[in-house]
């Protein structure tokens, strides 16, 4: 009874599926595959080739009545005696022209089998004779067909090619070669002197497959226009790519030569006389802001920091820490300005703005509009000063905007314009690559482009001599000698990006911190009482309180002050006695290092932080300049690729009696389906 069951339940199955319509099976989908697709094709002495197409076709789901295959005329004149049989027996066939194809259409019965059961096959014969479509050339003549079309949407898993030669040859005389989307594959081979046969497969949607044989001229029959119009294209291309790479080789090798002369004439300084090794001093009363603007050709944050620190060591601010991580506040003194340069007054001004004090509170958030006022102050003042006929920031602006400009029109143009002209200079792209790589390079000297005066070459030998005695110091000098080189030549230092190794070599000595850095001085409430007995008693010592004390979530810094070790007693009313506190006022360097570079790490980021609130304006026009800068300061470059070089004489080194050596020039083609 069991089997009896199952056997009356797919029963009842198969009849349900037979009950529904075949349109409406149709509508879960289509499916075809070509298992076959074979052809022998005959070329008659007068050009003229007949085709025998056999196509194996698995229809595997839906339903189908007809299937089309379409045709470019481009590089034919005619199809002719078109038939369509299955098994024998005609097949309505519709042949349709226009100006750009020529469309067969030929009509079968419905298939109508569903999925996962079993497929229809059915068995093609197409017949036709196309004319006109042979190259004919003096050194050989050419079959060049696209058997295989691009415009499908299913599957060939095989297919064979024998072609019938007008004569019989010898081997050596035959050239055969096959292409896959334009790409060589070398597929091929001469059966004997007659007969050539080409074999591929498996092929998935949407891919071409050209064959390609070669014979000796014996067609009976002059070029079609096509092909003449093809040949005068392919001339023109292969003068024009002898063009496009002397032109490119030009731009590749020349450009380099061009800019190092543009270097030479206008952006080299004139050259000097000055050869000292070093200057233990500096050679004169520029401020270290402009110094540092000399020799690197920016006004940028290091050397307004240092005009800050500068200030301070010339008496006009004090540096004064607020606690013991370096947090510094800016004070003013009561030494008059008068005296001072104008970009030295823009920076006292943005950075107390009025106050005598500020804090670095208020600082962070508002200095930051002041900067590119006061980078451009730096810039005047070596203008002024005579180190530059014109400020170096404009005359990078000009080269960098060139660049700039030409780095991006150059691939957006150049790929504009090589679409349309690729069929007559398929190499077109390497001049287009040789000139962005010119502009990228560009862009690289546009840093390099400002020229100093022969005053500004002269005091740019001597600062660089004074920048190698901070640098080395330990090499010219003894440092525990030169401790009271620190203070002074700190600004420097700092402008000139040595501030780091400039306090490590002096932090080692007894050097003192400056006297315009004020540490941070613990209040009575900072310090405690705690009975330690050293072994001579008892005594009452007050000593600092740890900061972890006061931050318990924070590691304690180094401190400013020394700390008195543990020797107190339980009274917490007793402050430090002034002799005590005497004996902290000095203050090694070593004591305090640390938070200097606290110090200037706080100043910098306070100097460069934005205001909090923004406006999406702003936060465009930001990111639209940001986007600039990158392709700027970037290596942007764009490559364009193109096939392989073609070649159009009848003499190529490739073999071929004529059109080019890369596929996409063969006539057939088009699309085909089935519905």
């Amino acid at each position: 009874m069991k089997y009896i069951a199952r056997i009356f339940f797919v029963l009842i199955v198969f009849g349900i599926l037979a009950t529904i319509p075949s349109h409406a099976r149709a509508q879960s989908g289509k499916n075809v595959v070509v298992r076959q697709r074979d052809a022998e094709i005959t070329i008659l002495q007068n050009g003229d080739a007949q085709f025998v197409e056999t196509w194996v076709v698995e229809f595997q789901r839906g339903s189908f009545t007809f299937a089309f295959r379409e045709i470019p005329i481009n590089r034919l004149r005619d199809i002719v005696e078109i038939r369509v049989t299955e098994n024998g027996e005609e097949r309505q066939t519709r042949v349709e022209r226009d100006d750009k194809n020529i469309k067969i259409t030929w009509h079968f019965p419905e298939t109508n089998r569903g999925a996962n059961f079993f497929s229809d096959v059915h068995t093609f014969t197409l017949r036709y004779t196309v004319q006109g479509a042979l190259r004919i050339y003096p050194n050989g003549d050419q079959f060049w067909w696209k058997f295989i079309e691009r415009g499908r949407r299913y599957p060939i898993q095989s297919t064979r090619v024998t072609i019938q030669l007008p004569a019989t040859f010898s081997l050596d005389q035959l050239k055969t070669t096959t292409y896959i989307n334009g790409d060589e594959t070398g597929g091929g081979r001469a059966r004997n002197g007659q007969v050539v046969e080409f074999f591929g497969g498996p092929f998935p949607p949407d891919t071409e497959w050209e064959v390609r044989a070669q014979f000796p001229h014996v067609i009976q029959a002059e070029p079609e226009e096509w092909q003449k119009s093809d040949d005068r294209v392919e001339q023109i291309a292969a003068q024009n790519n002898f063009y496009a790479m002397g032109l490119g080789i030009v731009i590749l090798f020349g450009g380099p030569l061009l800019l190092l002369v543009l270097w030479y004439l206008i952006g080299r300084d004139k050259p000097t006389a000055f050869d000292a090794e070093f200057l233990n001093a500096p050679p004169d009363e520029t401020p270290p802001g402009v110094a540092g603007t000399l020799l690197d050709e920016r006004a940028d944050l290091q050397d307004i920091v240092a005009t800050v620190a500068d200030l301070a060591q010339r008496g006009y601010l004090r540096i004064r820490e607020r606690d013991g991580f370096g947090t510094p506040e800016y004070e003013r003194t009561e030494k008059s300005d008068a005296e001072l340069a104008p970009f030295e007054k823009q920076t006292l001004d943005a950075l107390l703005r009025g106050n005598a004090m500020r804090r670095l509170e208020d600082v962070r958030g508002s200095f930051y509009y002041h900067l590119k006022d006061l980078e451009h102050a730096l810039y005047e003042e070596v203008v002024t000063r005579g180190f530059f006929p014109r400020s170096p920031l404009a005359t990078r602006d000009v080269y960098f905007k060139i660049a700039k400009w030409g780095a991006l029109l150059t691939p957006v143009l150049g790929f504009v314009g090589y679409c349309a002209a690729f069929r007559f200079a398929p190499l077109a792209f390497f001049p287009l690559f040789a000139l962005e790589i010119f502009f990228i390079g560009l862009l690289g000297l546009s840093r390099v482009m400002p020229q100093r005066t022969p005053n500004g070459a002269k005091a740019f030998a001597k600062w660089s001599a004074f920048k190698r005695y901070l640098m080395h110091i330990e090499k010219y000098t003894n440092v525990n000698e030169a401790q009271e080189q620190f203070a002074k030549f700190l600004p420097y230092a700092i402008a000139f990006g040595l501030e780091k190794s400039w306090i490590e070599k002096f932090k080692q000595t007894t050097t003192p911190a400056p006297n315009w850095y004020v540490p941070y001085t613990p209040s009575v409430s900072d310090w405690t009482w705690r009975d330690v007995d050293d072994g001579r008693g008892r005594d009452e010592t007050p000593t600092r309180r740890t900061d972890s004390e006061f931050r318990p979530d924070t590691v304690a810094p180094t401190p400013s002050a020394p700390i008195f070790f543990d020797k107190s007693s339980k009274d917490n009313t007793r402050a430090p006695s002034l002799n005590e506190l005497a004996n902290s006022s000095f203050l090694a360097l070593n004591s305090v290092s640390s938070n200097m570079f606290d110090f200037l790490n706080a100043s910098a980021e306070a100097f460069t932080t934005k205001p909090p609130t923004r406006s999406t304006t702003d936060e465009i026009v930001e990111g639209i300049g940001g986007f600039l800068n990158w392709v700027g300061s970037s290596s942007g470059s764009s490559s364009s690729s193109s096939d392989s070089s073609w070649s159009s004489s009848s003499s190529s080194s490739s073999g071929w009696s004529g059109g080019s050596s890369s596929g996409g020039g063969g006539s057939g083609g088009g699309s085909s389906g089935f519905g």
